[in-house]
Order: C-alpha cells, then sequence, then structure tokens
C-alpha cells in the first residue's frame, strides 16, 4: 500500500470577532428588532460607554428617526450562524423596489409636463420635427442647433440603434428631464413610435437646450451685442449649450445614504 499522505495545510481558526458593542458604529447598517421581528437600519449614534454595553442605546434611522437598546440591534452576525438563524425578518420595502431617480426618466410617461414647458417648447415643434426626421446634419444646420454643432465637432458616431447620444442636460432635475421627455413624446409627430431614435439623443436634447435658453435668456442677453434678432437668438442658444454642458442639478451629488445603507445587508 502507498504510504498515507499528510496535508501540510495549516488547520484554519476563526478570526475572533470584537465584541458587537464595538463593531456598531454611527453610518453602519445593521439589523433591529421591534416585538418580535427585525427589520433594517442605519446607526446615526450611540449613547453610553464600552465599558457599559448593557446600558447603552443607539439612535437609528429606520423610516423615522429613533432610539433602539443596543440589546435590540445586531449587524450582519459575520460567521454567527446560529444567531442568524434565530433572526426572524419582518417585512419592508426592498431596495430594488424603491423608486429611484433613473426610474421616473424611464418612466417618463408617468410624469405630467407643465404649462411653462408647453408654452416654451410648442413654438419650436418644427424644428424639433426637423431634427428627428432628417438623418443628414447638415440638412439642419449648425448655426441653429447647437447639438449639431457639437456633433461634428467632437466627430461622435452613430449608435446601434441609429441614434446619436449626448450625455448633457444642465441643471434640469430630473422630474423636469421626465416631463420634457413626456411632452416631446406627445407632441412631436411620429416620436412616440421610435423613441429609441430620440430618448437622450440630439432632438430630446435641442428641447433641454431650447428650455434653459428661454429660463435664462435674462442672463444671457447681458452678454450678447445687440444684432439683428435672429443672430441674437443663434447667440442664446449658443450659450444656454455650453451652460448645459458644464451646470448640473442641485441634487445631483445628494446620495440616499439610508437606501445606500439598506442596499449592502440585502446583497
Amino acid at each position: 500500500m502507498p504510504p498515507i499522505r499528510k496535508s501540510s495545510r495549516k488547520a484554519t481558526s476563526k478570526k475572533k470577532m470584537a465584541p458587537l458593542h464595538t463593531r456598531l458604529i454611527a453610518g453602519k447598517g445593521a439589523l433591529a428588532r421591534l416585538g418580535k421581528y427585525w427589520y433594517p437600519v442605519r446607526l446615526i449614534q450611540s449613547y453610553g460607554t464600552a465599558s457599559l454595553p448593557a446600558t447603552a442605546r443607539d439612535r437609528v434611522c429606520w423610516q423615522v428617526v429613533c432610539d433602539v437598546e443596543q440589546g435590540d440591534l445586531v449587524d450582519e452576525l459575520w460567521q454567527d450562524q446560529a444567531k442568524r438563524r434565530e433572526i426572524r425578518l419582518g417585512e419592508w420595502a426592498h431596495f430594488w423596489d424603491t423608486p429611484r431617480e433613473e426610474d421616473l426618466i424611464q418612466n417618463f410617461m408617468s410624469a405630467q409636463a407643465s404649462k411653462e414647458l408647453d408654452d416654451i417648447l410648442r413654438l419650436h415643434i418644427a424644428s424639433l420635427q426637423k431634427l428627428l426626421d432628417s438623418p443628414d446634419l447638415n440638412q439642419c444646420g449648425a448655426e441653429a442647433y447647437p447639438v449639431i454643432d457639437y456633433i461634428l465637432r467632437s466627430k461622435k458616431n452613430l449608435d446601434g440603434v441609429g441614434a446619436y447620444s449626448i450625455p448633457f442636460c444642465g441643471d434640469i432635475s430630473t422630474h423636469e428631464y421626465a416631463k420634457i421627455t413626456r411632452w416631446f413624446s406627445e407632441n412631436i409627430p411620429g416620436a412616440s413610435g421610435q423613441v429609441e431614435k430620440w430618448f437622450s439623443g440630439m432632438p430630446l436634447v435641442h428641447a433641454f437646450t431650447l428650455v434653459v435658453a428661454h429660463r435664462k435668456a435674462g442672463d444671457f442677453k447681458k452678454c450678447v451685442q445687440a444684432r439683428n434678432e435672429e443672430r441674437n437668438n443663434s447667440e442664446l442658444l449658443k450659450m444656454a449649450w455650453a451652460d448645459l454642458m458644464i451646470s448640473y442639478p442641485a441634487d445631483s451629488f445628494v446620495a440616499d445614504v439610508d437606501l445606500e445603507c439598506l442596499t449592502t445587508p440585502e446583497e
């Protein structure tokens, strides 16, 4: 018989975990017990001392901000399978079912276009229609459409659906983005049947430019030298386009920390 080979691997031991009350730090996701069920929370602040963990309380955010006894809090209970199996979870809205900003844009038909947007854009239906129908950029003219000038200068190529994808929306909020998109779909002939050709593309971005030009005309006109009306309008659109490329919505960098905290343990 061949000799029995002994494994040279060293026996692995479980890493000793720090006490629970030292792991529950501000900003961390956890589970809190309410009655006999547990729910996800985000820890905000801890009260008490490390020497008396049993008397400590934590302020948490769970739909509302409230205080919870530390005995009613657990973290992910890493390497503690027995305790994890004792946890009985309640019901809550999961993060994947929670509407997000990008969902509002994708479901733009649920947004209600405002009278202000209709008053701004209705005067330009013909020019927006031309952008949607004309495959030749040179037929439209870069002077009247700053977005075309951008495409030609940057040498952008058509995407997979034969459209130019443009990543700019300026400081137009997510809700207004959805409202303008719905207005475009309902008011530009043929738009509703070919959403893939203008959604986040050249015709829609020109609609954004028109909205910005109207809303900020007072500021832009201070920088425009008085000429004929057509020339002035062209300059306003160019300024609106420049603003569109460098501006961001005021809430674009705001993160829902509670939702992010919920995402981690659910994953």
